[in-house]
């Protein structure tokens, strides 16, 4: 996935979140029959997901960087991911459960972490080698209904891991400043300018966040 040239960063994240929003309410929606093209369907959404995800990554390390590193981006998305780990460069979302503040508060939403839900770079190396596989299977024709209905079941599960990861996450940014940004992402919100906002403090890993320190 090449980063458009007139985009920044920070925009070119936005826009890899904005393809894995549109992607997870698609797949909320699917209805899946657990044929194998519900199986294809499912497994191509799933490897673009991963795709983005990782692309994302790079975009959030460009921003702290002085120059791009379009060079990087013709590696497949599991190459990517390794490469980052590997030089200590990689940081993923970061899942949160969103709640509404209490009543009588200045407290809009509670962010609070939710680690049970989050993916390591393994996992979704794992999943997009899966879902390739399942997109360029040679001979679907070929497979009995039983190994169809395994694949369904794997693909799925992936998708639904896939989305309470990122349905609500949090991601951080490391500025030419040397400063750490945080951005609350909600793809339940998308379209809206509550979808990419950016908070503008995270002194602690469980906290309310006034209405004030949201920028929308």
């Amino acid at each position: 996935m090449a980063a458009s040239p007139a985009q920044s960063p920070l925009e070119a994240y936005q826009s890899c979140m904005s393809l894995i929003a549109e992607r997870l309410r698609l797949l909320r929606g699917y209805p899946n029959t657990g044929s194998y093209l519900d199986a294809e369907i499912t497994a191509l959404h799933v490897r673009k997901i991963v795709e983005s995800v990782a692309f994302a990554g790079l975009s959030a390390l460009e921003r702290g960087s002085a120059s791009r590193l379009d060079g990087w981006r013709t590696r497949d998305a599991d190459k990517l991911l390794a490469l980052m780990k590997a030089k200590g460069l990689l940081h993923l979302p970061e899942a949160r459960d969103v709640t509404p503040g209490q009543p009588g508060t200045p407290y809009r939403m509670v962010v609070a972490p939710a680690p049970s839900r989050d993916l390591s770079c393994e996992e979704l190396q794992a999943a997009y080698r899966e879902a390739s596989s399942v997109v360029h299977e040679r001979h679907p024709e070929r497979m009995d209904d039983d190994l169809i209905a395994q694949m369904n079941v794997r693909m799925t599960s992936t998708a639904r891991r896939l989305d309470g990861w990122l349905w609500s996450h949090t991601t951080f940014f490391v500025g030419k400043d040397g400063r750490p940004n945080a951005f609350l992402i909600q793809m339940g919100l998308f379209g809206t300018p509550s979808f990419f906002a950016e908070i503008t403090k995270q002194d602690e890993p469980s906290r309310e966040v006034p209405t004030e320190s949201l920028h929308q």
